[in-house]
């Protein structure tokens, strides 16, 4: 007896791009920084690294991933204000809103029940 095919949540593929969003914004911020970077800073680098390499085993169902991913992108909703403030643009503050903002909607993604019970329901099938 074959079991269905499981279906891909869309949520699980948003917090797929959102994680290389917020990887890709993070890194493109840390990059012009036009000041020190602060320690913050370098835990935000940290989380986006973390990042970008746990949103791949996340998205086909591994459950340490997410779990990886969710702590990664708190610590990166954490630490992005100090990733706005290295640099002395007046459109600082805008750009970091968004980098809050995309790693906010991984980890409201993330939590979700239909990701949740994807993840289980692949780890189960193995």
């Amino acid at each position: 007896m074959s079991l269905p095919p499981l279906q891909r949540p869309r949520a699980v593929d948003g917090a797929f791009a959102g994680a290389v969003a917020g990887s890709a914004l993070a890194a493109v911020l840390l990059g012009v920084a036009d000041r020190s970077i602060s320690y913050l800073g370098m835990g935000a680098a940290v989380a986006a690294v973390a990042s970008l390499v746990l949103a791949f085993p996340m998205r086909t169902g591994h459950s340490w991933a997410r779990i990886g991913l969710f702590v990664s992108a708190l610590v990166g909703v954490l630490c992005a204000p100090a990733v706005a403030n290295a640099l002395g643009s007046a459109v600082a503050p805008v750009l970091g809103g968004v980098l809050v903002a995309a790693w906010a909607v991984v980890i409201a993604l993330l939590a979700r029940g239909d990701v949740r019970e994807y993840v289980l329901v692949r780890g189960m099938r193995g």
